[in-house]
C-alpha cells in the first residue's frame, strides 16, 4: 500500500486549482441547508435540513462510517450492522483466509455474534461535529512565513482540538479547504472493535475481476458485512469480548422499493481526493509525463505479482489485497490518461485561465488586480521547471518503495543515524531496536522475498530502458559497470541474487540477529541497504526541485482559488475532497457513451448468467447462484421475473466513496456505491454530467445474496425492511 500512496503524494503535489460547474458537487453537510437544500426539496427529497445534518439532533450523519480512513459503511440496524463494499473489506477477508480456510473464494457468513472475526488495525469513525475555525487560524498565524508560521498553526490547532474533545471520549481535527483558504474542525468518535460480518465470494463480491473495474454494464456484488462493537458504556473500547455492538444514534431503513429512471438520490460519504480546481499545466503534465509513468510502473508491479500469484495458492492469498489495490490504481490511471487525450477538458482549463486573466484586467480594483496578477504565470513556470525531473524522480521513488526491502532500508535510516554518532545513548538505540523487531514482524508476515527479488531486477531494468543514462542516477550506473562486463546486456538478476542471499534484509531472522547487535559499519556494508541509502542521497537531486515546487504550488494555489471565488461571486463553490464527510445529490440516469449506443440505468441476474465462463475464474458463476437462478428461487427480491443487481446514477463520487449509502428520497438506502465509470475516468479533475456516472451494487441484489445464497437470514431481520 506504501508504493500506491507515494505515487498519490506525487501527484496530488503537482496539481493546481480551478473553477466549479453547476450541479456537481461533494458538498459539506453544514452547509447544505444555505447552498443545496431548496434544490434537493424540488429534484425529490423528502427529508429536512435537520435530517441531514445537525449537531443536535440525530440523521444522516450518524449513520455513516468512515471505515479506516479508506473506504465508508453505513449502519443498517440498531445493533451496528454496517455494509461497505467487498473491495473495502478485501484485505480483512485475506486476512482470514489461509489455503485450508480460503474465505477470499469460500466467503464467509457468522451465523451467530460468537462467529463474527476480529480486525486488529482496522477501525470506524462516525462524525460528531463540524465547525469552520477560519478565523481562529488566521489570527494565530496572520502576518507569519515558513517555519514560524508552521508553529503557529500547530499551536493553534492543538488549542482548538484540544477544547473540542475536552472532558469527552471524542477525537478531533482541524483540516484545510480550498488549499488553505478556510479550515474546519472535525470531531468524531473511534471505534476500534469492527468484526466482519460476512462477504460473498470472490465470484459474487469481485464478479468482473479487473476485465469489469470501472466499466458499465455491470454485474459485481460488491459488498461485505461488519459490526461495530463498543464498552457497555457504549462508548469505543479495544477489542473485547466483554464488548457489546454500538447502538447507532441513527439507522438507515432499507428499502425494497427499487429505483425508477429520474429518481432523486444521496450519495454520502468520505471521499478521499479530487482535484477539481486545477490549471491546464497540471493537466498538461499529467497527461504527458505523470500517468505514462505511473502507469508503465505499476503495470510492471503487476505483471512480477501475478506471475507468482498463478503458481501458488498461498502467494495468491496472501498477496491478493495488496494486487487489488495496485490493478486498481493501475486501470485508474490508464482511464484517466485516455480521457484526457479524449476530452476537451485541457482546453476548457484554459478557457477559464484566459478569462481569469481578462477579469483581472477589466478590474477596477488595483489592489485585487495586483494581488493576483502573476498567479497563473508563477503556477506556468514552476511547471515548466519541474517537468526537467519529474519523470526522473517518479521512476526514482519506485526504485525504492516497490519492494519490501526498499521499505524496510528506509525504517532503518534512524538507526543508521544513531549508530553513526558514537555519543548515542546506548539505551536510546536499543529502545529503537526493540521497536524495529516488533514492527517488522507484520511486515516478514507479509513478505514474499524471492518476488521481492525479482520486483528489484525488474523495477532496475525498467528504470535503466526508461531513464537515458546521462539522468540516471549514480547507484544504478554503478551496478551496470560492474556487473555488465562490457555486454550489452542489463545485469540486474546478478545483482539482486547476490544481494538477497547477503542482506540481512531478506530474512527476518538474519535481521533480528543484527538488531540484537547493531553495528554501523555491518550495516553500510550490507548490500541492500548500502543500495537502498545511496539511492535515498542521490534521490536529493529531486528534492531540491520538488521542494520549490511545491512551494510555489501552495501560495500561487491558494491565491488561485481565493481569486476565483471573487470572480464568481455568484457561484456557490465546495471544497475538494478530503476523506470529510461529503454529500452529493442526483438521479437515477442512464448515458450515451458515445454514437448510437446508449446504456441503461440498471443491470439484473441475466447478465451474470451471460457473461458466466467456466474457463474464465473473473466470471466463473458460483454453482449455487445458478441453482437459485434456474429455480426462480428470488423470494421477495425480484422484479419482473428476476433480480435487479446493479443501477448507476449521476452522483458524485471519487476514491473513498465505495462502500458508500445510496439513499432515495424518503432517507432510505436502495444501493451501496462501488464504482466510477470508464467513461468518467477524468471525474477526479472535472466533473461531467454527461458522461460520469456512480455505480451501485442493489440493495435487493444484497439481501438476496445474504438470505438466499448465504442462508444468513438472521442478518436481515435486525433490519428495518420497507416495502
Amino acid at each position: 500500500m506504501k508504493r500506491i500512496l507515494l505515487l498519490f503524494l506525487i501527484i496530488s503535489s503537482q496539481l493546481s486549482t480551478f473553477a466549479t460547474g453547476t450541479d456537481e458537487g461533494m458538498w459539506l453537510p453544514l452547509l447544505l441547508k444555505k447552498y443545496n437544500y431548496e434544490q434537493m426539496k424540488k429534484m425529490g427529497l423528502k427529508l429536512t435540513a435537520e435530517q441531514l445534518y445537525d449537531v443536535n439532533h440525530s440523521g444522516l450523519k450518524d449513520a455513516v462510517v468512515s471505515l479506516g480512513g479508506f473506504c465508508t459503511g453505513e449502519l443498517v440496524s440498531k445493533d451496528a450492522l454496517m455494509f461497505t463494499n467487498h473491495h473495502c473489506g478485501y484485505d480483512a477477508i485475506a486476512s482470514h483466509s489461509s489455503k485450508d480456510n480460503d474465505l477470499l473464494s469460500n466467503g464467509f457468513w457468522a451465523m451467530n455474534r460468537k462467529q463474527e472475526l476480529q480486525n486488529p488495525g482496522l477501525y470506524a469513525d462516525i462524525l460528531v461535529s463540524m465547525e469552520e475555525v477560519t478565523a481562529k487560524i488566521t489570527a494565530a498565524t496572520a502576518d507569519l512565513k515558513g517555519e514560524e508560521r508552521g508553529m503557529a498553526y500547530a499551536t493553534a490547532v492543538k488549542e482548538i482540538t484540544a477544547k473540542a474533545v475536552e472532558g469527552t471520549h471524542y477525537k478531533a481535527s482541524v483540516v484545510s479547504m480550498f488549499r488553505g483558504n478556510e479550515y474546519y474542525l472535525i470531531v468524531f468518535e473511534r471505534f476500534t472493535d469492527v468484526r466482519l460480518v460476512g462477504a460473498p465470494p470472490s465470484s459474487i463480491g469481485k464478479f468482473g475481476g479487473d476485465k469489469d473495474n470501472w466499466m458499465w454494464p455491470r454485474h459485481t456484488g460488491d459488498f461485505s458485512v461488519f459490526r461495530i462493537y463498543a464498552g457497555k458504556d457504549n462508548k469505543p473500547a479495544d477489542y473485547s469480548s466483554d464488548n457489546v455492538p454500538f447502538a447507532p444514534r441513527h439507522v438507515l431503513p432499507v428499502s425494497l422499493k427499487g429505483i425508477g429512471e429520474n429518481d432523486f438520490t444521496i450519495v454520502t460519504g468520505y471521499p478521499a481526493t479530487t482535484n477539481r480546481y486545477l490549471t491546464s499545466f497540471a493537466l498538461q503534465t499529467s497527461l504527458e509525463q505523470t500517468n505514462p509513468a505511473i502507469i508503465d510502473l505499476l503495470g510492471k508491479q503487476l505483471e512480477v505479482m501475478k506471475k507468482y500469484m498463478d503458481a501458488d495458492d498461498a502467494v495468491r492469498i496472501k498477496l491478493a489485497s495488496d494486487y487489488a489495490s495496485l490493478a486498481n490504481t493501475w486501470k485508474y490511471f490508464l482511464g484517466q490518461n485516455e480521457g484526457l487525450k479524449k476530452s476537451a477538458i485541457i482546453q476548457e482549463k484554459k478557457n477559464i485561465e484566459k478569462r481569469f486573466n481578462k477579469w483581472l484586467k477589466q478590474s477596477k480594483n488595483d489592489v485585487v488586480a495586483g494581488e493576483y496578477m502573476n498567479t497563473l504565470s508563477n503556477i506556468d513556470k514552476a511547471y515548466k521547471e519541474y517537468r526537467k525531473i519529474n519523470v526522473e524522480a517518479i521512476y526514482a521513488s519506485q526504485l525504492q518503495y516497490s519492494t519490501t526491502v526498499g521499505s524496510l532500508a528506509d525504517e532503518l535510516h534512524p538507526l543508521a543515524d544513531l549508530l553513526k554518532e558514537k555519543t548515542s545513548d546506548k539505551k536510546e538505540i536499543e529502545k529503537l531496536c526493540a521497536e524495529l523487531k516488533e514492527s517488522f514482524k507484520e511486515v516478514y508476515k507479509d513478505a514474499e522475498m524471492s518476488i521481492d527479488q525479482h520486483m528489484l531486477t525488474a523495477m532496475l531494468s525498467l528504470y535503466a530502458l526508461k531513464i537515458t543514462p546521462e539522468k540516471q542516477l549514480p547507484v544504478v550506473l554503478d551496478i551496470i559497470t560492474k556487473y555488465a562486463g562490457g555486454k550489452a546486456v542489463l545485469p540486474f538478476d546478478e545483482f539482486t541474487e547476490k544481494a538477497f542471499s547477503k542482506s540481512i534484509l531478506a530474512s527476518e531472522k538474519k535481521l533480528n540477529a543484527f538488531l540484537n547487535k547493531p553495528s554501523y559499519k555491518k550495516l553500510m556494508n550490507d548490500p541492500l541497504f548500502s543500495f537502498f541509502h545511496k539511492l535515498e542521497e542521490q534521490r536529493d537531486i529531486y528534492r531540491e526541485g520538488s521542494v520549490a515546487f511545491s512551494n510555489v504550488l501552495a501560495k500561487e494555489n491558494k491565491l488561485l482559488i481565493k481569486g476565483l471565488r471573487e470572480m464568481d461571486t455568484a457561484r456557490n463553490f465546495y471544497p475538494d475532497a478530503n476523506s470529510t464527510l461529503r454529500l452529493s445529490f442526483g438521479k437515477v440516469s442512464r448515458y450515451q457513451p458515445k454514437d448510437a449506443v446508449v446504456y441503461d440505468y440498471f443491470t439484473t441476474m441475466k447478465g451474470i448468467m451471460d457473461k458466466d465462463d467456466a474457463k474464465d475464474v473473473d466470471f466463473k458463476v458460483p454453482e449455487k447462484l445458478k441453482q437459485l437462478y434456474a429455480k426462480k428461487d428470488f423470494g421477495q427480491y425480484a422484479v419482473n421475473g428476476d433480480i435487479p443487481v446493479a443501477f448507476i446514477t449521476d452522483n458524485d463520487i471519487t476514491g473513498g466513496n465505495s462502500g458508500s449509502p445510496v439513499i432515495n428520497g424518503n432517507g432510505e438506502l436502495v444501493g451501496i456505491a462501488f464504482d466510477g465509470n470508464w467513461e468518467g475516468m477524468t471525474s477526479d479533475l472535472m466533473y461531467d454530467a454527461q458522461l460520469q456516472r456512480c455505480i451501485n451494487v442493489d440493495i435487493r441484489y444484497v439481501l438476496f445474496v445474504i438470505e438466499k445464497y448465504a442462508g444468513a437470514g438472521h442478518l436481515i431481520n435486525e433490519m428495518t425492511i420497507v416495502k
